[in-house]
């Protein structure tokens, strides 16, 4: 039964991924950070509509790019460009950084997540067990409240 579940997701992960719904993108930028890469796409058509904190799956296409891998946007609600900080763990992470380049085409699914502030009161506290990298996701929330006076 186990394996009979394995199966229907992995063909679900592979094949069926939302793959009506995912928004093409060119890589515009693939900028070295010190622990992190960070990837800069342009939309082909359509810019995803995404709240500050979602994440989306980003899938390169191409040989050797054969699955999607989630991540937090990075950018802010409203810019033109779609931005996702990727710290170098393993060995996809470590393949963008060296082998990504500029006009590539990558397919983009979501957003995923309810990281969504603007239900709750004005005085907040939020909690996260993060790193510096991790942070970084945080920062299109700053960017997008309204009112800067309250942070």
């Amino acid at each position: 039964m186990a394996a009979a579940v394995g199966i229907i997701a992995l063909l679900h992960s592979v094949f069926g991924m939302n793959r009506r719904t995912a928004l093409p993108f060119t890589i515009e930028a693939v900028n070295a950070l010190e622990r992190a890469t960070e990837v800069v796409l342009k939309p082909v058509d359509k810019m995803l509509d995404f709240k500050p904190g979602q994440f989306a799956f980003v899938e390169v296409e191409g040989k050797g790019w054969n699955e999607p891998h989630p991540f937090t946007i990075s950018s802010a609600p409203g810019e033109d460009r779609l931005r996702f900080t990727m710290k170098v763990l393993g060995d996809w992470t470590r393949k963008v950084r060296e082998e990504l380049q500029p006009g590539g085409v990558v397919q983009v699914r979501g957003p995923y997540g309810r990281f969504d502030t603007t239900k709750a009161g004005k005085k907040q506290i939020w909690l996260r067990q993060s790193t510096e990298l991790e942070l970084s996701t945080l920062i299109p929330k700053y960017l997008h409240l309204s009112d800067a006076k309250d942070v």
